[in-house]
């Protein structure tokens, strides 16, 4: 539970009680070597340089924890059928593409449809794709193709 106990305090920090303790890493092996090393008892006589998490409401944690698992199951879920749904229209997609070039269409117009059917599929999952509405009402084609690089280089 340690990783779930540290996430809950970024996003929850008033389940927890705070002391401010001097913290060091042990690396001379003198007590316990690469370990972390609180002076809870002030022995060592340094001083304060960490706020530790000395208490947790237990119920408060427990209560936040189910409550993110469950978003967590839920966003899974709608992940799972938007991917469903994400496969089943790219593959109408290519078909639609493979299909106007059978039939000798012209490049621009296959890639037009499968532009506009992927920015379909965009917005049936959520997923943010113009950036720039206005160009895509004037020129939808550069619209696609500027996006489609961008999304391929990683850049938002």
């Amino acid at each position: 539970m340690y990783d779930s106990t540290a996430i809950a305090y970024l996003l929850a920090p008033e389940i927890y009680q705070l002391s401010s303790e001097y913290v060091t890493i042990e690396t001379k092996g003198e007590f316990t070597q690469g370990a972390s090393l609180i002076d809870i008892n002030k022995k060592m006589g340094k001083e304060e340089n960490a706020m530790v998490a000395i208490d947790v409401n237990a119920d408060e944690f427990r209560k936040w924890f189910v409550s993110a698992v469950e978003k967590c199951k839920s966003r899974i879920r709608r992940n799972i059928m938007s991917t469903i749904v994400t496969i089943l229209l790219g593959i109408c997609s290519v078909s639609l593409v493979t299909y106007l070039l059978l039939k000798k269409a012209d490049i621009k117009v296959a890639m037009l449809g499968i532009g506009i059917l992927l920015l379909y599929i965009a917005s049936l999952t959520g997923i943010p794709v113009i950036k720039e509405p206005v160009n895509a009402f004037i020129d939808p084609l550069t619209s696609v193709v500027n996006q489609f690089k961008s999304t391929l280089s990683g850049a938002d």
